[in-house]
């Protein structure tokens, strides 16, 4: 996962690590209360107690710490650090810590996408030989869009067999992502039915759109969703209906999501395919559907759960109310996330959680005998502050028009962004995790977008 934290050298961060073990008074505690419940304790020269006395359960802490991405408190604040790299750097400081690092490390594999072939092959060995990584590998990634594609063709057949042999003798992989072009995607798929292959432990599949094929192959999948976009073709048998007719003959399934413009052709096709799904990823980047076509189509899920879509200012035909955080990270909601939170609760009285976009969730608390249902929501807003939009606009203003209507849309604009950054500080003086109470769960009525906006705004301003 990215982040956007800067970079600390790693002599800083293993100086930081050091005097956090060594000098910080409460782990000295902690080590002298362990250190005599511990029978293969060591002590150092200094008569201090070293990471070796320490329990397992105690280390694997320290490993938890380093693989976070946000610095939340003074303890964690002492790692500095949010990659995985940094969690191999500081599994060299002990010999147990190098045990028990080693299944974090290799539970999870990225192979790709600039390797060669020939270094892919090499790896793919590596991973099956007896000291490899089976008993520790949970989830295998693996991009096949490989550097020399032009010639390496020769090779696609021992490749493709050299992968499928691998994966099938990870024992313990749940999660399987291949990412292929579609030369490499053909090649993979005429392995598979040659050797007539059954990945009978594989339970999520994170494929390309041109993979289909692959899903009979795997008896226990309960999660399907695609790595890339779905392109829309005009074929009676688009990918998106070789997707749903694969997914058919699954038993368990449990969550389907796609990178598609998702037409209501394509719900009701899932419908009809999968009507006891309890989770659905409505991937659409721009939402070309209604909210409300598709709603009426969701409803008839009975089962559904679980809801992500994309991004609530795409949903909605009003303008998007723009708020912002503050330096200590308290995030809001945006007029549109609550516009389209409240709306979809009501259609969907069935709905545990709701996704919107890749920074916002909410989720029911509380359901009561009345019909009316509890929210919780997290969201992480980061924007340009409004202060910062308005003084924008005074710039361009500054700087003149060339018309007088030029003048008069900014003058508005203008005026726009101060109402909304008034209406964004009573929001902030809110709580980031609120109650949105009084959600029923009635039919809504037939007012337009705007008009129900605006009494939500109303709402949030009193």
């Amino acid at each position: 996962m990215n982040t956007d934290h800067p970079q600390v050298p790693e002599h800083q961060t293993m100086e930081s690590l050091t005097r956090l073990f060594t000098f910080s008074e409460s782990l000295s505690q902690l080590y002298r209360s362990l250190w005599t419940q511990h029978t293969n304790a060591q002590i150092s020269a200094e008569n201090r107690p070293s990471l070796d006395c320490l329990l397992d359960d105690v280390l694997l802490i320290v490993l938890d710490h380093l693989e976070q991405f946000d610095v939340e408190n003074a303890f964690q604040a002492g790692f500095l650090t949010h990659k995985l790299s940094d969690v191999v750097r500081f599994s060299t400081v002990s010999k147990r810590l190098r045990g028990l690092a080693e299944a974090r490390i290799l539970r999870r594999l990225h192979l790709g996408p600039s390797w060669s072939a020939s270094k892919l092959s090499q790896a793919l060995r590596a991973i099956r030989s007896p000291d490899g990584v089976r008993c520790y590998t949970k989830s295998l990634k693996i991009d096949l869009w490989l550097e020399g594609a032009t010639d390496m063709s020769k090779h696609h057949w021992i490749l493709m067999r050299e992968l499928l042999e691998t994966v099938s003798s990870l024992e313990h992989v749940r999660v399987l992502d291949i990412t292929a072009t579609e030369s490499s995607a053909l090649a993979l798929q005429a392995v598979v039915e040659d050797v007539h292959v059954r990945l009978e432990g594989i339970t999520e599949l994170i494929l390309s759109p041109n993979m289909d094929w692959l899903i009979p192959k795997c008896p226990d999948l309960q999660a399907l969703s695609t790595n890339d976009w779905v392109v829309v073709s005009r074929d009676k048998k688009s990918p998106t209906t070789r997707l749903i007719e694969a997914v058919a003959s699954i038993d368990n399934l449990q969550h389907f999501a796609l990178h598609s413009p998702w037409h209501s052709d394509t719900l009701h096709e899932v419908l009809a395919a999968l009507p006891r799904i309890r989770s659905i990823g409505m991937l659409s980047g721009n939402c070309t559907s209604n909210l409300d076509d598709r709603l009426s189509v969701l409803r008839k899920f009975q089962h559904l759960e679980r809801l992500q879509m994309t991004d609530a200012s795409k949903l909605v035909r009003v303008q998007t109310l723009q708020t912002w955080t503050t330096p200590l990270y308290t995030e809001t909601m945006t007029a549109a996330q609550a516009h389209v939170t409240e709306k979809v609760f009501k259609y969907l009285p069935r709905l545990k959680e709701l996704i919107l976009g890749p920074a916002f969730r909410a989720w029911v608390v509380r359901r009561h005998a009345d019909g009316r249902i509890d929210l919780k929501w997290e969201a992480t807003v980061v924007r340009p502050s409004l202060q910062e939009q308005l003084a924008h606009m005074r710039e361009r203003m500054s700087c003149g028009f060339d018309t007088e209507r030029d003048e008069a849309n900014a003058a508005a604009q203008e005026d726009e962004l101060a109402e909304q950054m008034s209406l964004a500080e009573t929001m902030n003086s809110r709580t980031d995790v609120q109650t949105l109470a009084d959600v029923m769960h009635d039919d809504l009525d037939d007012d337009d977008d705007a008009e129900q906006l605006r009494r939500l705004q109303e709402e949030m301003a009193m």
